[in-house]
């Protein structure tokens, strides 16, 4: 497993006073839920949140709220305004104050796809707050501290410490039926037919044999309404969905983020770069051997390895953009990785990056991420702007962590269910080739997402 998942390389394992924040340690708990249950309702509550069931599981997580500031990219010009703004702030935090904060967001797909000369109509705000404290979860060493800057007003500090310090817990209570207030009041429903999304996919084709593309990362999108806290409706999905890269975001009225990503985008420690794509994917059966049937089909798929080969590919050459000549390497090609519902096709690409790229960025101008537009990338993300009825907003963008002492993670959010007022939508999709069947992709689609669904509409 990945160790952190969405931090890395950075000793938080002891009380070192000769770092730039202070450290207060909490009492431990491998449920990391009855830590982030009590601050859940604060303003601007984040959760990165590692999927951990166990000890063992993927190693750190990340709980805050109540950011100093918070940036929405529709209050600036373009993409690179909006997230130079809030790496600005957290370096002024850095230079003037004691010299720790971090950046939790989410940059959404449309939001990047502007800089390919994509304008999507209706689409929402990616969002990110400046946050100076942190409540970190590690499960290797057993051990939860909060995190601050120096400066933190002492009335927010004492604030912070008696509500973690206090041992009442709903958490129990929270995950049974009876006690949750969140329903859907309408099941979900696809956006479009089958029929429209088969005639998509024959159009994709159509542009791959005319040269226009090689692949297109077709997705649809399911909607339904609810009442309630979509808080609750993160717990209920977590517990048997989770991913590796799983996170609730709150960081607007009206709005959350909830998702349950396998899927790293890009890691940056100490300069060195990893980014893992999926690219093919198979069910999860309850039958030992049908499930092991489904991952070696998937294993010996044409398709589906020149599917991930092809994105691979795509990837090292948006690598090469940032990275110093010659670190670019492929150390794991379409590696079975296997979920609570699917198996995928994982690949691993390392690099260093160059000095003077700076990891907003990079993580800006790598976006949207090859594994879910197609490749070439601008083309597939015209053709996806031209087939898709509706925005895909926080899906397929990225759930993103950046820290002022230098690192950045960030997810590929599938997976990704996104609150807005009383609905909440949630995207399957899939890549699109020349050796494609229509009916089979859009059963992939659901093979992704439908758990999901079914979920939430059995509370």
């Amino acid at each position: 497993m990945d160790t952190p998942v969405f931090f890395l390389a950075h000793d938080y394992s002891a009380e070192n006073t000769g770092l730039p924040h202070g450290i207060h340690t909490l009492n431990y708990t491998q449920k990391s839920s009855e830590i982030a249950l009590k601050l859940h309702d604060l303003a601007g509550f984040a959760w990165v949140d590692s999927g951990a069931k166990q000890a063992t599981d993927n190693r750190f997580e990340f709980v805050t709220a109540l950011p100093d500031e918070t940036f929405a990219s529709n209050r600036f010009n373009d993409p690179q305004a909006w997230i130079t703004a809030a790496a600005d702030a957290l370096n002024q935090t850095e230079n003037n104050g004691s010299g720790w904060g971090l950046l939790i967001g989410h940059l959404n797909y449309d939001t990047a796809a502007t800089q390919h000369g994509i304008h999507r109509k209706n689409q929402r705000a990616s969002v990110v707050g400046l946050y100076r404290w942190v409540v970190v979860i590690d499960h290797l060493a057993r051990s939860a501290r909060l995190i601050y800057d120096w400066d933190i007003e002492e009335t927010t500090l004492n604030f912070l410490l008696e509500t973690l310090n206090t041992p009442e817990s709903r958490s129990a209570a929270l995950m049974a039926d009876d006690d949750t207030t969140f329903n859907l009041t309408t099941s979900f429903q696809a956006e479009i037919s089958k029929n429209d999304y088969l005639n998509a996919i024959e159009r994709i084709k159509n542009y791959i044999l005319a040269g226009d593309c090689y692949q297109v990362n077709y997705a649809q999108r399911f909607s339904a309404e609810f009442t309630g806290d979509p808080w609750e409706a993160y717990l209920k999905l977590r517990s048997r969905f989770a991913g590796p890269y799983s996170a609730f975001l709150r960081l607007q009225p009206g709005e959350a983020v909830i998702s349950m990503s396998p899927e790293r985008f890009m890691t940056v420690a100490d300069r060195k770069v990893t980014t893992q794509p999926i690219k093919g994917t198979s069910p999860r059966y309850p039958d030992p051997e049908q499930d092991q049937a489904s991952a070696t089909a998937l294993q010996k798929s044409e398709k589906d390895i020149a599917e991930n080969i092809m994105i691979t590919d795509l990837l090292r050459n948006d690598l090469g953009r940032f990275c110093t000549p010659g670190t670019v390497h492929t150390t794991e090609i379409c590696a079975l990785k296997s979920y609570a519902n699917v198996h995928h096709l994982v690949t691993t690409i390392t690099g260093t990056l160059r000095d003077e790229v700076s990891l907003e960025a990079f993580l800006l101008q790598s976006s949207p991420g090859g594994s879910i537009t197609g490749a070439p990338k601008r083309r597939a993300i015209e053709i996806i702007h031209e087939l898709e009825p509706t925005p895909r907003n926080t899906y397929c963008g990225s759930v993103f962590m950046l820290s002022s002492d230098g690192f950045l993670n960030s997810s590929i959010a599938i997976r990704t269910l996104e609150v807005e007022g009383n609905q909440i939508h949630c995207w399957g999709g899939g890549g699109i080739t020349i050796a494609s069947d229509g009916d089979d992709e859009y059963q992939e689609t659901l093979d992704k997402v439908q758990g999901l669904m079914r979920c939430l509409e059995e509370i």
